[in-house]
């Protein structure tokens, strides 16, 4: 299996999908094989290269609690990765906590990116938590074997629901592998992962205003896709962000929450295509 040293004793799983010199990183707790807007991209000419975070599945899982570094951990295993690689530019991607690796890799190294594609990117709303809601729940039923299994079947119900109108049966079999997938490997997670808890990204602002304040430093070609029923990642966060991040740009599906990137893979994948071909980012 490919595996890369980015800390002692601490070992990164990734995929490879596509080739060439047209380099795209994403990051998440889970790599998708099903319904998966990367592998659009792989498909478009682009070269991914998928990595599982720090702590989950087939990476080194960790019991150490990072409290607020754990996205500057995360964004800094994506640029020792790519290092090992040879990669030394490249267009980062994620969905949701995976976007959220993106922002801190925005903020601390920001010389080795040449594009964002942001999926429900958020960043969320700093309004006095520090822990958003879906995650809180993550972490309130993750000891309780019981609790946990009735926690995961009710995501999985939850992402089988209302599949896009415009699917054929070959896609919407894929929508529907996409959940299992999800599911199981959701459902199997250890205790350790469960209560992974890396906060909101960039823990240490407090208010939209200081949000925003740092947004607007961002000089990179960013594009934020997001889904107008979103409770996490809102169509009021996506906005402030578009609104912020000078040159950005920003796509909200009318029918679509925080599964955006499921229901729409290959959309999503066009739309960040055409993004990086009008801003010739690979030029």
């Amino acid at each position: 299996m490919p595996y890369i040293q980015v800390d002692d004793g601490v070992q990164i799983y990734y995929e490879e999908r596509g080739a060439g010199e047209k380099y795209i990183f994403s990051s998440r707790s889970r790599i998708e094989h099903a319904s998966s807007y990367t592998a659009a991209l792989a498909d478009l000419g682009y070269h991914v290269i998928e990595i599982q975070l720090r702590g989950y599945g087939k990476s080194t899982h960790v019991t150490e609690d990072y409290g607020m570094k754990w996205y500057d951990i995360w964004a800094s295993d994506i640029v020792k990765a790519a290092k090992a690689l040879g990669v030394e530019k490249f267009v980062y991607t994620g969905v949701s906590h995976g976007s959220g690796v993106g922002w801190h890799i925005i903020r601390r190294q920001p010389e080795v990116l040449i594009g964002f594609a942001g999926v429900v990117c958020g960043p969320h709303s700093k309004d006095g938590h520090d822990t958003g809601a879906e995650r809180q729940r993550t972490l309130d039923n993750a000891l309780d074997e019981e609790k946990w299994k009735a926690y995961s079947l009710e995501r999985y119900h939850r992402d089988c629901a209302n599949p896009p109108s415009y699917m054929n049966e070959e896609e919407l079999a894929e929508f529907i592998e996409n959940a299992k997938e999800k599911y199981e490997d959701f459902l199997n997670m250890e205790p350790a992962e469960r209560l992974i808890s890396p906060k909101k990204p960039f823990p240490d602002l407090s208010t939209e205003e200081e949000l925003i304040r740092e947004l607007e430093k961002i000089n990179l070609p960013c594009i934020f896709l997001g889904g107008m029923f979103d409770p996490i990642s809102t169509t009021a966060n996506m906005v402030r962000t578009g609104s912020a991040v000078k040159g950005s740009k920003t796509i909200l599906y009318q029918d679509s929450d925080h599964g955006l990137c499921k229901r729409y893979p290959k959309q999503i994948a066009r739309d960040i295509d055409l993004f990086l071909q009008e801003k010739r980012v690979f030029e």
